[in-house]
């Protein structure tokens, strides 16, 4: 299964513009005999067949490019159902870059993930992992809070927040999601969005250091 933007052309590495083919397993697609295919419909590549299929949360987070490690549809399904996510929600998401789970725990409608690095990190550069990451879970977010609510998600690393930027916005949901650049654990989340929060997700090495920030964020019940 594949990601592909449609662009009929691209330009190589002398760059100059030519056919844009995506070879797969089963051949070579060419691009251009995607435009103005309908969803469901059946393609034909080189070697074989292939379906076309509506972008969704749960296809992006099976085909999209791993920046960092990601969360999986399972476990989404579990956090939207505890955040009692839904449509109009407010919802702020801190992730990170981590390998191993350690422990899970709740605070008020804050989930919280701690992590250890496989790595010999300090104390003081934990916390400095945090982020949107790849954006396999805002993206299921997203779709949940849609169409009046909105996704505050963080990452401390420039590079993935611009990318991640242009990936909502070439989906079409950017209207929907604020990303910022930020240390949750040292800066909070911004004075703006104190009491205009319905729900945190902290997926963070030392999360006790946001829940402070993340109670404040809250709206008054």
């Amino acid at each position: 299964m594949h990601a592909i933007q449609v662009q009929p052309k691209i330009k190589n590495k002398k760059d100059e513009w030519v056919e844009n083919v995506f070879q797969t397993t089963y051949g070579a697609l060419k691009v251009q005999s995607l435009v103005g295919k309908k969803y469901g419909s059946k393609v034909y590549l080189s070697k074989g067949w292939a379906y076309v299929l509506h972008p969704t949360p749960e296809l992006w987070t099976l085909t999209l490019p791993h920046r960092t490690q990601i969360i999986y549809t399972p476990d989404i399904s579990m956090i939207i159902f505890q955040l009692e996510i839904k449509p109009g929600s407010v919802v702020i998401e801190c992730g990170v870059y981590y390998n191993y789970f350690i422990t899970r725990g709740y605070y008020h409608n804050v989930i919280t993930v701690a992590y250890v690095h496989r790595c010999q990190e300090s104390e003081e550069r934990l916390c400095n992992f945090t982020g949107t990451g790849s954006g396999s879970l805002s993206h299921a977010l997203i779709r949940c809070i849609m169409p009046h609510g909105h996704l505050y998600t963080f990452d401390f690393h420039e590079l993935r927040v611009s990318v991640v930027h242009e990936e909502f916005e070439s989906h079409g949901i950017g209207q929907f999601v604020t990303v910022e650049q930020r240390d949750v654990c040292q800066d909070g989340f911004g004075t703006e969005l104190n009491g205009k929060v319905d729900a945190v997700f902290l997926d963070i090495p030392h999360p006790w250091e946001a829940v402070p920030h993340a109670a404040a964020t809250f709206k008054d019940v």
